[in-house]
């Protein structure tokens, strides 16, 4: 069934305190081949410079959207609020401090979902 999506994979990253890893995550988001990618990064209120590498970064992308908490509300909290953000056929999450190592990952397993 093709999608009515705009978006083939919303990938969710909630961050807290994450400023040592957060850019590895979502250039590996970024460099994602044959699939369009909507990255919504929830900041949990973080303390560090999580934050403002995560503005730095969404400049030069309209398919990055960076929410901030207010209160630290912790990770189930923002995988929800990014969860209810989503406007992708597929729905992934990727923790801050993680990072896809494959650039073709989630093209694959797009397209095994859209197979089975």
């Amino acid at each position: 069934m093709p999608s009515t999506s705009s978006y083939d994979v919303s990938v969710i990253v909630p961050c807290y305190n994450v400023e040592k890893f957060v850019e590895t995550c979502i250039n590996s988001i970024l460099m994602q081949k044959d699939v369009i990618v909507e990255i919504i990064v929830i900041d949990d209120a973080s303390s560090d410079h999580t934050f403002h590498i995560l503005r730095s970064m969404a400049l030069g992308h309209d398919n990055l959207r960076v929410e901030i908490l207010k209160q630290n509300g912790g990770q189930a909290a923002g995988r929800n609020l990014g969860f209810n953000m989503a406007r992708g056929e597929y729905i992934a999450y990727l923790d801050a401090d993680d990072f896809y190592n494959d650039d073709k990952y989630l093209s694959n397993w797009v397209s095994a979902a859209r197979e089975s």
